[in-house]
């Protein structure tokens, strides 16, 4: 079971290592809150890094290994019930939890609580806007076939874009300072696992979501106003 955890992990690699980049190139440092941290793999990188690193997930199996695996400071803790000083904190971080959220506004406000002026907040979300969608909604639309969407309640309640996540971070007391996206394309592109011709296909999506930097991945930094 370890090993299989670890193997769903793996792939995510790429976004780690540059989430971890660009949150240290906008100077994260101190302590640091790693919201919804799953398996501590980020978390860990983190601490790596240098930071004071604690984690919380509602997921008990998920801080059990986070714990034995990575011996991390790690919690079963929501948003709701976190109990932390404010100011405590000089980074937190959030990947993959705020689609997930009923008022992610208030969220956003909360963890702005525990964190100093001038912390940092780092994200991840799918991305409305991303070139896979956008094309296959078009095609739907020329043969008269419903639009997909992003949303699928009671998983996902909120789909973001750029303009719609820096509008949540603005009314929450933030300021943007950083944005990009990645495609999951790129991993299925190289699998073995998948039939040539999706390839292919994943492999166009791919660089088309490169050029337009329109991937299917949206991340986020930045920084509490201070005030």
């Amino acid at each position: 079971m370890q090993d299989d955890k670890l193997f769903i992990e793996r792939w995510k690699q790429k976004e780690i290592t540059l989430s971890s980049s660009q949150l240290s190139i906008a100077g994260a440092s101190g302590r640091m809150l790693d919201v919804g941290c799953h398996l501590g793999i980020f978390a860990n990188e983190m601490r790596r890094k240098g930071l004071f690193v604690s984690a919380v997930d509602p997921n008990p199996q998920a801080i059990e290994f986070a714990r034995n695996h990575y011996g991390l400071d790690a919690q079963v803790k929501t948003i709701d019930s976190l109990e932390y000083k404010p100011h405590w904190f000089d980074v937190v971080t959030m990947w993959d939890v705020i689609e997930h959220l009923s008022d992610p506004v208030n969220a956003l406000k909360k963890l702005n609580t525990v964190l100093r002026p001038g912390g940092l907040i780092g994200l991840a979300t799918p991305n409305r806007r991303n070139a896979s969608h956008l094309f296959t909604n078009a095609t739907r639309s020329l043969r008269g076939i419903p639009l997909g969407s992003l949303l699928d309640p009671p998983r996902h309640l909120y789909a973001f874009d750029r303009k719609s996540i820096s509008v949540a971070l603005d009314k929450s007391g933030f300021d943007v300072i950083r944005t990009w996206t990645l495609d999951t394309y790129e991993t299925h592109s190289r699998s073995e696992n998948v039939k040539m011709i999706y390839r292919f296909a994943y492999g166009a999506l791919y660089q088309t979501s490169k050029l337009l930097d329109a991937g299917d991945r949206l991340f986020v930094i930045a920084r509490k106003r201070n005030g």
